[in-house]
């Protein structure tokens, strides 16, 4: 069986230099969001997930993750309101397995961009970013020469990503 893991971060890694932040940067129709570097444990291929009767909206389904264990995929523009991107197959379409204490989870995002660095100065207030729904999601936002990154408060995305039980 053909593996679908891309890249396997290493979780234990963090920034030695203090005035610098590492962020894992996607991509979900035209914006591009940041988590810290050290939350995601890997990045897959897209598949195709087992449909869960009665989940919520931004719940898609489960998929298989390490050939053993079954992996929420959450619909981050969803989740965030964010205007839906066309779902034509472009082969970017990636799930990035997001991990914070015992909770693991797969989100489905159009491009897996990659790790950045980022002067701690870069990061700054919400300024930019429009509607109440996504800015209670974000930490801050970065100015890049891509454009405006917004920074995922992690522990917020995490608590809304929850399925109640």
């Amino acid at each position: 069986m053909k593996s679908n893991l891309i890249l396997r971060t290493d979780t234990e890694q963090s920034d030695t230099d203090t005035d610098t932040r590492t962020f894992f940067i996607i991509s979900i129709g035209e914006m591009e969001l940041a988590f810290p570097v050290e939350s995601v444990s890997a990045v897959l291929e897209y598949q195709r997930p087992t449909l869960v009767p009665h989940a919520p909206r931004h719940i898609s389904g489960l998929v298989i993750y390490g050939g053993q264990r079954a992996l929420a995929l959450v619909e981050m523009g969803d989740l965030l309101t964010l205007e839906p991107s066309p779902k034509e197959d472009n082969g970017r379409q990636r799930i990035v397995v997001i991990t914070d204490q015992s909770l693991e989870v797969g989100i489905v995002v159009d491009h897996a961009i990659g790790i950045k660095v980022f002067s701690a100065e870069d990061l700054g207030p919400v300024k930019a970013l429009q509607g109440e729904r996504i800015r209670q999601f974000m930490e801050g936002e970065i100015q890049s020469d891509s454009g405006l990154i917004g920074v995922i408060n992690l522990p917020v995305f995490l608590e809304e990503a929850r399925v109640p039980s």
